[in-house]
């Protein structure tokens, strides 16, 4: 119940400051994604995270570290990742990344993987990551709010926390 409310909390703080930023980012300024009307063709991304374990009822750490190259100087980008969630189970997920830039700044990734877990190596398993992002610029830093749901056969888990990029 104490999850619920917090997890309720940190989705509307989350929603409004993407709204604040994106009424902020409709100014003449130039954004993170763009430069000169183009979006910048390369990401190396960072996003540190409280992540909640649905079936185990536990919030723990996680990481996860991609690459992104965009297609063609359009909204859609495709690369790879790689999460780790520091838990009793030593949660590892690599993957596809295909990411949507729905507005400028806001992105949605999703992410098929394979989890595998240091304890069972031997038995990998399907994944699928969804990510939602929010950056402000830096220079070539961005960095801003992310939410991640992530699904595998035995598990749900839920992520918030903070993604920091190195656009060039």
């Amino acid at each position: 119940m104490k999850f619920n409310v917090i997890l309720i909390f940190f989705t509307i703080n989350f929603l409004l400051l993407i709204i604040d930023l994106n009424a902020q980012n409709n100014s003449d300024s130039i954004s993170c994604k763009k430069i000169k009307d183009e979006f910048k063709k390369n990401e190396i991304g960072l996003a540190n995270s409280t992540v909640y374990i649905t079936n185990e009822r536990i919030a723990t750490f996680g990481i996860h570290l991609h690459y992104i190259k965009l297609l063609n100087n359009s909204k859609f980008g495709i690369g790879f990742g790689y999460e780790r969630i520091f838990d009793k189970h030593k949660h590892n997920t690599l993957g596809i990344v295909v990411k949507y830039i729905v507005v400028d700044g806001l992105s949605l990734n999703i992410s098929p993987g394979i989890k595998i877990e240091d304890s069972s190596i031997k038995k990998a398993e399907l994944a699928m990551h969804t990510e939602v992002a929010y950056d402000v610029e830096l220079r070539n830093l961005c960095f801003g709010p992310v939410f991640e749901i992530a699904f595998d056969k035995n598990n749900i888990h839920l992520s918030l926390g903070l993604h920091i990029g190195l656009e060039f």
